[in-house]
């Protein structure tokens, strides 16, 4: 990096002793005066802030954007003073060349040693977003100029306006200053999302419309599933309220229990409504098999005071037990949320497997080592009574579709498929969607709009309704 020759900065993952924090991605550049390597700490403490709420790949994601913008603008500025306009005009400069790439530039173009490939407009989307909880981050915290992100970096000459949006705005720094030219990032973004300006946004298309295994074929692949662990993983995911896979990877061999014991996490129970299948926050709930909790101590306390290591959704995604856990509507004093049975018959299929299961862990003393519930029960090796991995269970997935006559992972049939299924199959119960949005856990009633459209739905209504073709409706045309 020394001498101003690309790159100018560079991001890299360092160990961190902590418990709730492995590792954090930091950004070292390139000193005012090319002499010396100078770690970033605005941009270390914004990851370190990420890192409390999302997981280390979306941080590491986040900060390899701001460190490759941080490039781009060395190599396309001059170090001239820039205006608000023309530094937010570098933002979408930037989001042009990525979305064009710059590969195929002559050799003397300053920003052919970046060598980027075209990417998606759903990769800008994301890359903006991560730029602006940056700038957000700056805003919120007051944090001190970043050198790697100073009027000396960030030079725009304004012959490179022309294709850019002529917003106008204040003359004011936004980048060092941005608490000052804050209505201009409002103007982007909404009370729940950061808003892709309309320049850069994708245009909306009809993603709902994907197909997913009929009740035949599920009905059939849980029928023909003889591993309990697997049978229950399948009747859950089907039938249990359009729950993910990495939510019952998840699962505490606590979090099993009676019915009845809906009453006391949630206050009510009405009876004959299965299993209760707890979903309980992986790091933050303080249900740990009991209610006599009195340290108040969170399942990731926990786990490191029993077991020596943390929980699985806090693992880097590299890792080969991690099961993230997504956002999901929790409730009561212990961050859990429930599971509602589309079908009594397949809670009773449920219970049945739940009673293998936990003879199993009985009989094997797993809790010795680990909490789980959904392990591996007729391995031959070591992996005997361990956790089940996600690249296992979508062995066993591809397995069960072959089993039965079924090509896996074509035309929805897989395992995503089953939460189309579940949503699909919820409407067709009569729940309306604030009901379903209830069930499935989502922040957002929208969130389920991308799943479990039917065409067959389609089509049978279209036969109901229009059960003839009215061949004179066309007359005297």
């Amino acid at each position: 990096m020394k001498g101003g020759r690309y790159p100018f900065a560079v991001t890299v993952t360092l160990a961190v002793k902590d418990v709730a924090l492995s590792a954090v991605p930091v950004i070292f550049h390139e000193s005012s005066d090319g002499s010396t390597v100078e770690l970033d700490p605005l941009a270390c403490s914004w990851a370190i802030s990420l890192s409390q709420y999302v997981k280390f790949s979306t941080v590491l994601r986040s900060v390899q954007t701001l460190c490759r913008f941080i490039n781009f603008s060395k190599l396309f500025g001059d170090g001239s003073p820039q205006s608000v306009d023309e530094q937010t005009a570098l933002i979408f400069t930037y989001l042009d060349y990525r979305r064009a790439g710059t590969e195929n530039m002559a050799a003397g173009h300053p920003l052919r040693p970046l060598e980027w490939k075209p990417v998606s407009r759903n990769t800008i989307r994301i890359e903006f977003t991560d730029l602006i909880r940056f700038f957000q981050f700056i805003e919120e915290t007051g944090a001190g100029e970043t050198r790697a992100l100073g009027n000396k970096i960030l030079s725009l000459p304004r012959a490179k306006l022309s294709t850019l949006a002529k917003a106008q705005l204040s003359s004011r720094d936004m980048l060092v200053h941005l608490n000052k030219s804050r209505s201009f990032w409002e103007k982007h973004r909404s009370t729940s999302t950061m808003q892709m300006p309309s320049r850069g946004r994708i245009t909306p298309t009809l993603r709902t419309v994907r197909p997913f295994p009929p009740k035949s074929e599920v009905d059939l692949i849980i029928e023909r599933e003889a591993n309990p662990a697997f049978r229950a993983l399948w009747l859950v995911l089907a039938y249990g309220g359009s729950h993910r896979v990495s939510e019952m990877l998840n699962l505490w061999q606590a979090d099993v229990l009676p019915g009845e014991y809906r009453s006391e996490f949630f206050g009510s129970y009405f009876g004959d409504e299965g299993s209760l299948v707890l979903i309980a926050h992986p790091t933050d709930s303080t249900y740990l098999g009991d209610f006599q909790n009195k340290r108040k101590l969170t399942r990731e306390a926990f786990m490191i005071e029993r077991y020596g290591f943390r929980p699985r959704s806090t693992l880097p995604n590299r890792h080969k037990l991690y099961a993230g856990f997504k956002t999901k509507v929790l409730s009561g004093l212990h961050s859990t949320a429930d599971t509602y049975w589309l079908s009594k018959k397949a809670a009773q299929q449920f219970d049945e497997c739940a009673d293998e299961i936990r003879t199993f862990h009985l009989h094997n003393r797993t809790s010795r080592h680990h909490p789980y519930f959904f392990v591996n029960m007729l391995a031959r090796d070591s992996h005997y009574g361990t956790p089940l991995k996600k690249s296992r269970v979508d062995a066993a997935w591809k397995a069960a579709c072959k089993r039965v006559g079924i090509e896996p992972n074509v035309r929805g049939r897989n395992i995503q498929g089953l939460r189309h299924f579940t949503k699909a199959y919820a409407e067709g119960l009569g729940l309306s969607p604030r009901l379903i949005q209830v069930m499935r856990g989502d922040t957002n009633i929208q969130s389920q709009e991308d799943y479990g459209i039917s065409i067959d739905a389609l089509r049978t209504a279209l036969k109901r309704d229009f059960p003839q073709e009215r061949t004179n409706d066309y007359s005297g045309i």
